[in-house]
């Protein structure tokens, strides 16, 4: 999907913001302008649209819902690597080169009793999806110690 998308990003930059207005209840158009715009190199736009779903009214399993797991041409989940750095009681955050930002990890997405045993430092697999609050780790995978 990924490899697809380059070659039609203006025209699907077009066809999303036509799909909604600004102050309208279309919110997962809005969300997947924001994700278009973030996985092609507008982060600016992604986090104002993001900043903006964050302060509209709803429903919270909504806000929380994982949407647009970014896929490959075959429909595979794209895996991304990074490094754990910082750790809350209940996230994280995840440095990832390759995207070119820290990613939210939520405790819940992180493999089966992982979550009690990473630190910070430790490298990561995990695939990436958006909430209306923003890009999201899920699936993560310990890769190994450093």
């Amino acid at each position: 999907m990924l490899e697809l998308n380059k070659n039609y990003i203006a025209e699907i930059i077009h066809f999303l913001k036509r799909s909604f207005t600004h102050g309208d209840s279309n919110l997962v158009a809005q969300l997947y302008l924001a994700r278009h715009y973030f996985l092609f190199g507008n982060k600016s736009g992604a986090y104002e649209i993001f900043e903006r779903l964050k302060s509209t009214p709803m429903h919270p399993d909504a806000r929380k819902e994982t949407k647009g797991i970014v896929r490959d041409t075959n429909g595979s989940k794209v895996q991304y690597k990074g490094t754990i750095t910082i750790l809350h009681d209940n996230y994280t955050y995840i440095n990832c080169v390759e995207l070119g930002s820290k990613i939210f990890a939520h405790f819940s997405k992180f493999e089966k009793f992982l979550w009690d045993k990473i630190k910070v430092g430790d490298m990561v697999f995990f695939n990436l999806g958006f909430t209306m609050t923003g890009p999201q780790a899920v699936d993560i995978k310990l890769t190994q110690r450093n």
